[in-house]
């Protein structure tokens, strides 16, 4: 089914486009990072929607999903269960492709609202598909190394700070701040959108002058 013509789905048509041209064909891998989580999320699913519009399998999968449990963050001091990841998810579905798809592979691991394992369900796809995984720090470098392409999701200073707990001098987090002045996730990003107004999106196109 064709999804309405809007802004939003404009500029998604236009990026599936660009990812189209790249990757005509096969298994592809795009991450989708932000530091507004939901709205990542929110656009990674509308994005799988446009894909899946032209006749390519998609699916999406939240970065969330694959979390360790709160016991181990504290632990081990990070969030992620990179383990996981690559196990349930990235290698069986690239791996798929080499034996008639018969490789099932996990959308997720773990839920983190509960703090508990999530039921195994195993997903199957074509030779054709791609994987979109959408989560604020899918493109830590420990990371990004799996995506062939990706697009960060810029979200003004200014909306951050009209949120709950934070202010014009302290839009982001200190995990935030962090991530952002350490992995500079939007440097390693293939695409940059403005998605301040998440009803009218932008493509940022960098100047390399």
């Amino acid at each position: 089914m064709r999804l309405p013509i809007n802004p939003v789905t404009t500029l998604m048509r236009e990026l599936r486009g660009e990812l189209r041209q790249l990757y005509p064909a096969g298994r592809i891998i795009v991450f989708i990072d932000g530091i507004d989580a939901p709205a990542v999320d929110s656009f990674a699913s509308l994005f799988a929607e446009v894909v899946d519009e032209a006749d390519t399998a998609a699916f999406h999968a939240r970065l969330r999903d694959f979390h360790l449990s709160r016991a181990e963050q504290t632990e081990r001091g990070v969030t992620v269960d990179e383990d996981a990841l690559r196990r349930a998810l990235i290698d069986p579905f690239r791996s798929g492709s080499l034996d008639s798809a018969t490789s099932g592979f996990q959308l997720g691991t773990w839920d983190a609202d509960r703090d508990a394992p999530l039921e195994s369900r195993w997903v199957t796809a074509p030779s054709d598909a791609v994987l979109i995984v959408s989560g604020t720090g899918v493109l830590a470098p420990e990371l990004r190394g799996m995506a062939n392409w990706s697009i960060w999701l810029e979200t003004a200073e200014g909306t951050l700070a009209r949120r709950a707990g934070r202010s014009s001098e302290q839009p982001y987090t200190e995990a935030e701040f962090t991530y952002l002045k350490n992995a500079k996730p939007a440097g390693a990003a293939s695409v940059m959108v403005d998605n301040t107004d998440a009803a009218a999106p932008v493509q940022i196109y960098r100047d390399f002058c």
